[in-house]
């Protein structure tokens, strides 16, 4: 059985943990000086060999050695994402045979961690008892291929991320919302509005070239209007703190409406802004044989996010 794994020399887990590091950290150098700072020039030599012997042992390059720096090659990654699934499964069975406590990482966008994860926290503990919870700030490329190297356990994330090696479960999809602290409300701002109604509300939105943005700039520029924007920020929690402020009014989705304040706030539609934020909770099924926690944090998110 798996002959082929000890017909050679050259193979081990640490040889294979640093392939993960080196991987991780984008190069041997850094990785040498990031794992070994008092010797980082002992670590990188260490680094070469291990590598020459895993070179030696699978008969790959595993480094592109034509290019400064030295990066990995297609084989060399796929090799890493396999040792990075293999040490993560071996290392959380490790811990749960001495009945640590398993490290669940759940990777999101901030104001998603904030507004939806955060707030489950107390139920989570309660359905988890043994998983010690990381929050990551990532986004959904990020997340993606963290969950295929091992390096994330589970994402809340965008659909049309998620990859083929990934499973997924998909919550409802949610609209945006015009948020107007009481202190700004005009007469005459009914329960949908116009773009052109806008004008004269000192606005907060996020900047940048997102689907949010393309999709309210097109609107905008439909209804022929100029210098709408009075704040720009660069994350949602940003735009929420604005709105609370009580100095600004802005665009978010719909879930962010608990944490405006109840009663400090009125939402309102905005005519012919129709964008949807469909997320999706995304693991991947490989790691999840190794770690039964993720397919328990699955259904307990499932089960409790306001959004199922």
């Amino acid at each position: 059985m798996y002959d082929a794994l000890f017909e050679g020399s050259g193979l081990s887990l640490d040889r294979l943990r640093s392939l993960c590091q080196i991987e991780k950290a984008g190069g041997i150098t850094r990785a040498a000086s990031l794992v070994g700072p008092a010797n980082p020039t002992a670590k990188q030599a260490q680094f070469s060999r291990q590598i020459k012997e895993l070179e030696g042992f699978f008969k790959i390059d595993i480094l592109d050695r034509n290019v400064q720096p030295y990066r990995l090659t297609d084989e060399g990654k796929r090799l890493a994402r396999l040792a990075h699934q293999l040490l993560g499964g071996l290392n959380d069975f490790t811990l749960s045979c001495e009945n640590h406590p398993v490290r669940l990482s759940m990777a999101s966008g901030e104001s998603l961690i904030q507004w939806i994860l955060m707030p489950l926290l107390k139920d989570f503990r309660k359905a988890l008892p043994m998983a010690s919870i990381a929050f990551l700030n990532r986004r959904s490329k990020e997340i993606a291929e963290g969950l295929i190297n091992g390096d994330i356990d589970l994402g809340l994330m965008r659909q049309s991320a998620v990859t083929k090696q990934l499973k997924s479960q998909t919550l409802d999809s949610v609209g945006y919302r015009l948020y107007v602290p009481k202190s700004l409300r005009r007469r005459g701002l009914g329960e949908t509005v116009r773009v052109d109604e806008l004008q004269g509300l000192p606005l907060a939105v996020l900047e940048g070239g997102g689907e949010f943005r393309t999709a309210l700039d097109g609107l905008v520029s439909q209804a022929k209007l100029s210098q709408l924007y009075d704040l720009e920020c660069s994350s949602a929690t940003q735009v929420a703190y604005a709105i609370t402020s009580g100095s600004y009014a802005g665009i978010l989705p719909e879930f962010a409406a608990p944490v405006l304040g109840k009663g400090k706030v009125t939402a309102h539609k905005i005519k012919g802004f129709n964008l949807k934020r469909t997320l999706t909770i995304a693991w991947n099924p490989r790691r999840a044989e190794s770690l039964p926690t993720i397919q328990k944090a699955v259904d307990t998110l499932l089960r409790l996010s306001r959004l199922k």
